[in-house]
């Protein structure tokens, strides 16, 4: 069972369309806004003025298009973040490294995406003394 919506919709789908009158007719209602019920069913309204007969209102579908997953290039700073667990923040005073697990920061300064030998080293050390902390603590 359809609401009284959806047959409005039924209707701006045929080839042919509907008048205003055929809206009325299928809902029994006193009056109706054929307009609202195209968006609220998420069809395009289209409204033909034909010679004598009055208005036509054709309902289309909206076209979905399909494009292309564009998958973000791994930087290399990004790639040397990610393998000793650090992320790059962005905020107000510019941007950083954050330790994932202690949230230690280093600030960048630097504005290209190449990999910066000092950072790495000092993210290398960073990581070594959590996995020798949680070495102690398994033991």
């Amino acid at each position: 069972m359809s609401t009284k919506s959806q047959q409005v919709a039924q209707l701006l789908l045929r080839p042919e369309g509907c008048s205003y009158s055929d809206a009325l007719a299928i809902t029994g209602w006193p009056s109706i806004s054929i307009q609202w019920h195209a968006r609220n069913n998420g069809l395009r309204l289209r409204v033909e003025k034909i010679n004598g007969h009055g208005r036509r209102y054709f309902g289309e579908r909206r076209k979905i298009e399909v494009r292309k997953v564009v998958r973000p290039q791994v930087t290399p700073l990004a790639a040397s973040c990610a393998a000793h667990d650090f992320t790059i923040v962005d905020d107000k005073k510019g941007r950083a490294l954050v330790c994932q697990h202690c949230y230690l920061g280093f600030r960048i300064y630097q504005k290209h995406e190449s990999e910066n030998p000092w950072l790495t080293k000092h993210m290398k050390q960073h990581a070594d003394i959590h996995r020798h902390h949680n070495r102690k603590q398994k033991q």
